[in-house]
């Protein structure tokens, strides 16, 4: 009787270790959910349109994140002369980051604001079906700026810009084994589809695939 009943509570003891092994896997694994400009930290839903009243609406601040706007859309507001404006900001030591589902929109009239859809300064990222849209004065509009991309992916996105130096992707620094792919790509005044820049002889693009985009460029428009 006595080995029965310390089987039993064994058992017992057993059955609740998984239980609460199984409660903080859960507990890890949730997405949350946000309704507001902030940072994002974990695996992250947008539950609304969003204003951006800050230089940047969406900090992404840690690695291996899954940022999806669930086809909410985030307008940037242009608010401080003299400063990049973007709608998502992925830092440079967010790595393995997939922002997806996401649609970003900005305009500005003023010559003095450059407006960023998504600016990313980090690698090994995933950028798939955003709908991106920017119109600025300034002299940058730009649906994606990548930099030090390696290994990144941008794919099934649409990206519109119109600007003086209108850039649908813009890639500097370290950008190898880079895939994009299937994207719809339009830009009007100065318009620049795909740009890479290198800025010294070290840094590359080496083993990348830029291939079945669809890109569409417009003069600007006489009078």
């Amino acid at each position: 009787m006595a080995k029965k009943q310390k089987r039993f509570y064994i058992n017992y003891f057993l059955i609740g270790i998984v239980f609460a092994f199984f409660m903080i896997f859960l507990f890890l694994n949730k997405k949350e959910v946000i309704s507001a400009c902030g940072e994002v930290a974990r695996d992250t839903v947008l539950k609304n349109n969003l204003l951006g009243s800050n230089v940047t609406c969406i900090r992404i601040v840690a690695p291996n994140v899954v940022f999806d706007c669930n086809g909410n859309e985030i307008f940037i507001n242009p608010i401080e002369e003299g400063r990049i404006h973007s709608g998502i900001f992925i830092n440079s030591s967010s790595h393995n980051v997939v922002v997806k589902n996401c649609k970003v929109s900005g305009f500005n009239a003023k010559s003095n604001y450059d407006i960023y859809g998504i600016d990313s300064e980090s690698s090994n990222n995933l950028f798939l079906n955003n709908t991106i849209n920017i119109t600025t004065n300034g002299l940058n509009s730009r649906g994606m700026y990548i930099n030090d991309g390696n290994e990144s992916r941008v794919f099934d996105n649409k990206i519109f810009t119109i600007g003086k130096r209108a850039y649908g992707i813009r890639f500097e620094g370290f950008n190898n084994r880079v895939n994009v792919s299937g994207n719809y790509i339009e830009g009007e005044v100065a318009p620049n589809g795909v740009f890479v820049t290198v800025l010294e002889p070290s840094q590359h693009f080496a083993n990348s695939s830029i291939v079945n985009n669809h890109i569409v460029c417009k003069s600007a428009k006489e009078e």
